[in-house]
């Protein structure tokens, strides 16, 4: 279970590649987090992994606001450039 194998599966290399953010609130986030919020978030938030990740683009990171049982939840995913 543990052993010192280091094949990684697929959805685990998927994982590595990818920088996953959730946020889940009681309040309602909906009357904060208009479309120009999100979008300017994006370019923030890109903004700051650029400095530490080379090569990630607008298109690389995506924001989605979803409402679920009594929270809002704001999940961010950014796909990671390969390293080289």
């Amino acid at each position: 279970m543990f052993g010192t194998e280091t094949k990684t599966s697929g959805s685990a290399n998927t994982a590595t590649e990818r920088l996953k953010v959730i946020v889940a609130s009681e309040n309602r986030l909906n009357s904060r987090l208009t479309a120009d919020r999100i979008e300017k978030m994006k370019r923030e938030i890109l903004e700051v992994v650029n400095k530490y990740v080379n090569g990630v683009q607008i298109n690389d990171v995506n924001i989605n606001h979803r409402h679920e049982d009594n929270l809002d939840v704001l999940e961010m995913n950014i796909n990671l450039p390969d390293a080289k």
